[in-house]
């Protein structure tokens, strides 16, 4: 509404002869275009941004856990983005309980529910309930990610079943495995967190990586001579 206001106080301020002009008009709209979508787009970019440092960042279950349980669910779905899944947040789960996450591949139709504790194991209760979500989303499976483990009966009840059950340990496989699958397990953007892209320097006909954020954010690594004799 603020921005609102200033063009409207801009438009009753210019002469009368300049309100006519095309030039007017034509700076008019494009004011209003980028007011109208660049909150969306930056939100998005810094989103992003954060998806990305989530990811290149975590080193161990310890720094998993000390994650709020929204960022391990931006974290579980940045990971399986990476993968190849198509994601569809669901925002239903909250602190605890429901759909966190929709993942869709191969014509499959998968759900996730994310269990970021810190202390405790899930158990059998959390599994039979996503069992019967599935049947009624119509879904072909179902992971559920935890930061901590599973009891004995929850991992008795998936044997057999479309049911996946990632422990912290595997979680950090997980997206151990997703680094290493962007390239070399390369770390990510010292600057910004991104992951990092093979790059050519012309001029010093040298091999590099450089954000993929470029040119917003101009963060590099190098690159290890054995690493250039493979890709060059």
């Amino acid at each position: 509404m603020a921005w609102a206001g200033l063009l409207f106080f801009a438009y009753a301020m210019l002469p009368a002869d300049y309100l006519t002009s095309w030039l007017f008009w034509t700076v008019l709209i494009l004011a209003a275009a980028f007011l109208l979508y660049f909150p969306d787009w930056l939100s998005g970019h810094l989103q992003k941004i954060k998806r990305n440092q989530l990811l290149n960042t975590r080193r161990g279950v310890a720094s998993i856990r000390a994650l709020s349980w929204q960022d391990f669910e931006l974290l579980v779905g940045n990971a399986y983005q990476r993968l190849g899944y198509r994601l569809t947040e669901t925002g239903g789960g909250g602190a605890d309980g429901g759909v966190d996450l929709i993942l869709r591949k191969d014509g499959q139709k998968i759900l996730v529910q994310c269990k970021r504790w810190n202390s405790g194991n899930v158990g059998a209760t959390v599994v039979r309930e996503m069992y019967g979500l599935m049947a009624h989303h119509q879904a072909h499976a179902v992971k559920i990610i935890s930061a901590s483990a599973f009891t004995k009966d929850a991992i008795a009840f998936a044997k057999g079943k479309p049911i996946e059950l990632v422990d912290g340990t595997a979680l950090c496989d997980l997206v151990a495995m997703v680094r290493q699958h962007q390239g070399h397990a390369v770390d990510g953007c010292p600057d910004c967190g991104s992951p990092m892209v093979k790059r050519h320097n012309k001029k010093q006909g040298r091999m590099f990586y450089g954000c993929e954020q470029f040119p917003a954010c101009r963060g590099t690594r190098p690159m290890p001579d054995r690493l250039i004799r493979e890709v060059g």
